[in-house]
């Protein structure tokens, strides 16, 4: 390798970098930095404290150094390390040692044979729990191919031994029973009698290869690397110790042994929302024909969900610029031990809106925050399987808890016919994937605004109403269900049973509404199933009866498992169900306990290894009108800008920096390829360097260019060629739909997915569009990549992509709004079309518009409004047409833009100054209306025919979204007729007590009202 290429590498690559960041967070032409374009680094915040990590972080290395040397003094020179502890010394022994020192001595020639057994490629799986009734101690053992790299977990071999190692001294230690492809035998001695007679029926199982099926190595050249996070501006949180705090957040998190994470004290700016998140277990439960898969009921936090966290990789576990943390335990040893790096934190960028509005009506702004919250993670890797576990603190002031399982399933081996298939799936050759469940417990002790705390049940009924403008039509109208559970016997929520829609923890103490506050409790996950009550078994783990308890909080009532009921699960010194007594929830220290689980059935796509997509579940807790408002609306990374608004909010150099940002790209990539490959400068014909692939994407021996134009959307000027058409068999009455009348014919709306920027630059490389926001200027940008083509993992053509495993075309409808077309994966179709339908919002409430609305929002448009990506015509159908088979009356069409504009100019010229003075006094109403805008409902009236609008006045003030301010004046339009002079008000409601009044125009509300029947805002 040439080192000075190396050296001049690096040097222009830290000058470049640092050049960069020069730009990026000092360039600003001699002016202060404004509000948005914050530098500084996180600061501590007024409500953080910080000693008070203290209290709640683990014992440090030190600490329980200490407490061992407390431990020896207490009890005396007799105690021994656990590492070399024999049985009689309270310790477990190795039972594999047992095995290889004793029994297999006994069939040397069987198990050579057979297994090609040389005394080290075989490996032992325990069952749990040891035995079947407490007091026993005798294991399930089954065997497995043992070969370095390659997960044991796949090759079982078929022979399972039950060892009974109840006795104190090993010598006594013995195997019970052999099973062997379906039949018990007494011991390794006879079944090696009966193999050397020839009486033995076997299954000779090869060594698995190391770069088999159950090896997790690449199948494929390494290539384009994958996306990655980074923080442009540093982190936004620090880590102290245990302590985390970033500008909204602040908690101190822990690591048990045994139970593994959980958080204490957490707070949102300050103020606490829960004393102690934690998992409590871990639980699964097998099945199979085998005697060890049949015994198996996991509870892994005897083994130590915290004890086996460790050695996160950066870029896969964690992200690349996540906080890595090392942990200490002591347990099984007589020393601490380091477990580094088993808990990472991070900033998670989600790759999706937290929330944003792009508002059409009347003002155009848009407004939104990019997703993004504070992660701590760790992985339990017990046995097969690994566990990921993360505390997720969102900037709305939701905390969510979630588990991805992940790693190798358990397998049997396949000894018989088709009953073995009643057990899970074929993985592979004579390998059954062992159906079982998974079941996780969490324990939430919330302090919501304080230590008493209530539990409220919110639902939803539709109840009968007579329309008050209507009486003889009756509405199904929504409406709340409020219930106070007072006791704990009323928030024990078997598994399977229906939970309130809505549940919380609720104070005493009030927002600025008058509403209590409170954090609601979400559950993600689907209907698991639980032991069967009647089993032996089931009462250490009865907390698997319910997906939901709350509880008074109790320090005797802390753990919900516990460590001992791994081995002895008969007998449950202080089970879960217990905890719940009846004892009253009204105004307590509450504790809820939440279970998730899932079922898994084993298939081919689990080997080798369990993906975490499809396999998490979890919960979370979200603020419920504990806050004035969102919180998140406080966020320094919230985007706001109006038509219009130029980007000169921050006067860095994009230009500058994006040319730096690419230089330093391409020359890190440089640096990277010469110190991997080291071919730079050594003047021979170097071969493409193995870790840079340059080749573009590759077109795959199943992609079929021409298939796009199939399922495209139809381009710009196939749309102007369809509205040619129609233009020339319609005639010259056709009326642009922009200007045109009920009662004309016109050419409506057609959505294309790609504006001509787009459509005409077959070769572009960003997905889904190549449209820049730069603040506040949103344009369709020049496609040309600003990195070099070759390092994309995938292409689109048209409406057609490519990846290097998928291949799709997609499309946009007017109405029905997203869809995809011929998806396939290696070139093998999975489903013709998978689209959106429909959108349906149903609303409750006390007047004629809240109570009516049921918005089909495919009728609006989900396509058409999806701008600026839409564009184009389409043919709107004569009222006269026939169509599936019947007239499309005029009732029946959506409602155009000019409609809508000629009802405002009938509600605001020819109405609304009849009651101008009782207006000026509620509503500040001014000359025309020009502070008020209508907000429209749907349907349009109480039976087949109507085409009458409840129509809703709303505060119009540029830049603010009008929906939330309403003035309390609705009124019922009649457009029904083809002609807007014949179209009429039919009813006014204005807010009074109960239902207020309907009146039948606005001018019969500008006498002065009388008690009760204008409430004036």
């Amino acid at each position: 390798m040439n080192l000075k290429v190396v050296l001049v590498f690096l040097a222009l690559s830290l000058i470049t970098i640092f050049a960069l960041a020069y730009v990026l967070l000092t360039s600003r032409g001699g002016s202060n930095l404004p509000p948005r374009c914050p530098s500084v680094s996180p600061r501590a915040q007024p409500w953080t404290h910080p000693g008070q990590s203290q209290l709640f972080a683990d014992l440090s290395r030190e600490e329980l150094t200490a407490v061992m040397s407390f431990l020896t003094q207490k009890l005396g020179p007799g105690l021994v390390d656990a590492a070399q502890a024999q049985p009689s010394d309270n310790c477990i022994f190795s039972m594999w040692t047992h095995l290889k020192e004793v029994e297999f001595p006994k069939a040397p020639v069987f198990l050579a044979s057979v297994f090609n057994y040389n005394g080290s490629t075989l490996a032992a799986l325990h069952a749990t729990p040891r035995g079947l009734r407490s007091g026993d101690r005798a294991t399930w053992i089954a065997l497995y191919h043992n070969i370095s790299g390659v997960g044991i977990f796949l090759h079982p071999v078929g022979l399972e031994l039950l060892l009974d190692h109840r006795a104190l001294d090993p010598a006594h230690w013995a195997v019970q029973q052999v099973f062997y492809l379906g039949h018990y035998y007494a011991d390794l001695g006879q079944l090696e009698w009966e193999f050397k007679a020839g009486r033995l029926d076997v299954v000779r199982v090869p060594l698995p290869l190391p770069d088999g099926a159950s090896s997790l190595r690449s199948r494929v050249s390494p290539g384009p690397l994958p996306p990655l996070e980074f923080s442009p501006q540093g982190s936004r949180y620090s880590v102290q110790g245990h302590l985390v705090e970033s500008f909204l957040w602040t908690f101190t998190f822990g690591h048990g042994a045994f139970s593994g994470m959980r958080i204490f004290d957490v707070r949102f700016k300050g103020e606490r929302v829960a004393y102690e998140v934690s998992v409590q277990e871990c639980v699964s439960i097998y099945g199979a024909d085998s005697p060890k898969t049949m015994m198996t009921r996991y509870l892994d936090s005897s083994y130590g969900l915290g004890r086996h966290s460790r050695g996160l990789v950066r870029g896969v576990d964690c992200p690349y610029q996540s906080t890595m943390v090392d942990t200490h335990v002591l347990v099984g040893q007589g020393a601490v031990q380091l477990l580094p790096g088993a808990v990472c934190v991070f900033e998670e960028a989600q790759g999706l809106p937290l929330r944003r509005h792009h508002n059409q009506l009347q003002s155009h702004f848009y407004g939104g925050l990019a997703g993004s919250a504070l992660v701590v993670r760790s992985v339990s890797s017990v046995g097969n399987y690994d566990y990921i576990w993360d505390f997720v603190l969102h900037p709305n002031g939701a905390l969510e808890g979630r588990v991805h399982a992940t790693g190798y399933i358990n397998t049997a081996f396949l000894s018989g016919g088709e009953e073995s298939l009643l057990f899970g799936n074929r993985v592979g050759e004579r390998v059954l994937g062992a159906v079982h469940t998974h079941a996780f417990h969490f324990k939430l002790d919330l302090d919501v605004a304080g230590l008493k705390n209530w539990v409220v049940a919110e639902d939803v009924v539709f109840k009968p109403v007579a329309a008050p403008w209507s009486p003889e039509h009756q509405l199904q109208r929504p409406q709340l269900t409020r219930q106070v559970l007072g006791r704990e016997d009323l928030t024990a929520f078997f598994l399977g049973s229906p939970l309130p829609r809505y549940l919380y923890l609720a104070s005493n103490q009030t927002n600025a509404w008058g509403h209590q506050r409170g954090y609601r409790i979400q559950i993600h996950s689907p209907l698991g199933i639980h032991m069967p009550l009647d089993s032996t078994m089931e009462r250490a783990l009865s907390w698997g009866r319910y997906q939901l308890v709350v509880t008074r909080r109790k320090e005797e009532e802390s753990q919900s498992s516990s460590i001992y009921y791994q081995n002895d699960i008969w007998t449950a010194t202080a089970a879960f169900a217990d905890f719940i007594n009846n004892e009253t929830l009204l105004g307590e220290d509450l504790v809820a306990w939440v279970t998730a689980s899932f079922l898994h059935i084993p298939h081919a796509e689990d080997v080798p290894n369990t993906v975490t997509l499809g396999n998490r579940v979890g919960f979370l807790l979200r603020p419920y009108n504990f806050f004035d408002e969102d919180p998140s609306i406080f966020s320094p990374g919230s985007v706001y800008f109006e038509r219009g608004q130029d980007a000169g909010f921050c006067s860095v150099n994009h230009k500058t920096t994006l040319v730096l940002l690419a230089l330093a790209v391409i020359t890190i990539f440089a640096l990277v390829c010469v110190l991997l490959v080291g071919r730079g400068g050594d003047g021979g014909e170097a071969s493409q360097p193995h870790y840079c692939p340059s080749g573009t994407p590759s077109v795959h021996a199943w992609t079929h260019p021409d298939q796009n134009q199939l399922f495209a959307d139809l381009s710009r000027e196939e749309l102007t060629a369809v509205m040619s058409l129609l233009t020339q068999k319609l005639g010259p009455d056709l009326v642009d739909a922009a200007q045109a009348r009920p009662s004309d014919n016109c050419i409506f709306s057609k959505s294309n997915s790609m504006p001509q920027a787009i459509s005409a630059q077959p070769s572009s490389l960003v997905l889904p569009t190549n449209m820049e926001t730069r603040f506040g200027r949103t344009h369709w940008a020049p496609s040309t990549p600003t990195v070099p083509t070759t390092r994309w993992i995938w292409m689109w053509e048209g409406s057609r992509v490519t990846s290097s495993l998928w291949t799709f075309s997609f499309g946009l409808g007017a109405y029905s709004g997203p869809r995809i077309f011929d998806v396939r994966f290696q070139g093998e179709r999975l489903a013709y079309e998978i689209s959106l339908q429909e959108a349906v919002a149903i609303y409750g409430g006390n007047t004629p518009a809240a109570m009516l609305t049921r918005y089909m929002d495919g009728c609006f448009g989900m396509g058409k409004f999806a701008t600026p990506l839409t564009r184009g015509p389409s043919y709107m159908r004569d009222v006269t047409v026939e169509r599936h088979g019947g007239p499309l009356p005029y009732y029946r069409r959506p409602v155009l833009l000019q409609e809508y504009l000629d009802i405002d100019q009938m509600i605001f010229d020819r109405e609304l100054p009849q009651a101008a003075g009782v207006l000026y006094h509620c509503c500040s109403y001014k000359q025309g209306g020009r502070n008020l805008v209508t907000m429209t409902t749907a349907p349009r009236g109480l039976q087949s025919g109507d085409r009458a609008t409840w129509f809703g006045l709303y505060y119009n003030i540029s830049g603010f979204g009008v929906y939330l301010h309403p003035v309390g004046l609705e009124l019922l339009v009649d457009h029904k007729a083809l002609d807007p002079a014949q179209w009429t008000i039919q009813k006014v409601q204005a807010e009074s007590e109960g239902w207020g009044n309907c009146l039948t125009s606005p001018s019969s509300s500008s006498h002065p009202p009388r008690t009760g029947e204008l409430g004036l805002g």
